[in-house]
């Protein structure tokens, strides 16, 4: 039985909160290292406020895999993101921008 799912979270940014900041502990394979948590809420439906964590940086300062994605409040977003489960709280990690080739083959299905 899987411990997580993918699902798609589309809609238009409302707010980016500033990041989630501290160390790895020690006994942590990558201990005294920064991690960095950084999410956004999404409106989605015009209904309901989705908060979903972003990945880590690359080294140019973009998110990996997303590309040049713009996060600025009311930008429209398409995410491909996995939920799972974390001390007793859904959480909704972004994997990648939502494949545009899905987008229109669920499209043209409709």
């Amino acid at each position: 039985m899987a411990n997580n799912l993918l699902a798609r979270v589309s809609g238009s940014v409302i707010s980016t909160p500033p990041a989630r900041t501290g160390f790895f502990k020690s006994g942590h394979p990558r201990a005294g290292e920064e991690w960095v948590i950084e999410t956004v809420n999404v409106l989605v439906g015009d209904q309901d406020v989705t908060a979903v964590q972003l990945p880590r940086r690359d080294v140019r300062g973009q998110f990996e895999g997303l590309g040049e994605v713009r996060l600025a409040k009311g930008a429209p977003v398409d995410f491909l993101v996995e939920i799972s489960v974390f001390r007793g709280d859904p959480q909704a990690r972004v994997v990648a921008q939502y494949p545009a080739d899905a987008a229109l083959d669920e499209a043209s299905a409709a």
